[in-house]
């Protein structure tokens, strides 16, 4: 905040984008890279090289957030973003198709 009530610019890239989704994705992908696949199992099987896809484009979807903040002007990659906003969308339907969806009563 600058004197005055005026919103300061100058906020950092971190403030802008949010921080919290990126370490999630680059462990949730790193994760599906490193980790047998007899241990990745589910609500509804997968291919293991299409859940190494998944860990892959994670990680970069991650890294795509992170790097740009250091260009100018700084700020998340739309693609970046955009794949990660499919890859949550995926992942709703695997949850729902699997069945577990919490039942309100």
């Amino acid at each position: 905040m600058k004197s005055g009530g005026e919103i300061d610019d100058e906020r950092s890239a971190v403030d802008r984008s949010g921080a919290a989704p990126r370490p999630s994705f680059c462990f949730a992908g790193s994760a599906k890279l490193v980790l047998p696949l007899d241990q990745m199992t589910g609500p509804v099987a997968l291919p293991g090289r299409f859940l190494r896809f998944l860990g892959m484009a994670e990680v970069f979807g991650a890294f795509g957030l992170v790097l740009p903040a250091s260009a100018r002007p700084p700020g998340p990659d739309p693609a970046a973003a955009a794949g990660l906003v499919i890859i949550m969308i995926g992942a709703t339907v695997v949850t729902l198709v699997g069945g577990m969806v919490c039942r309100w009563r």
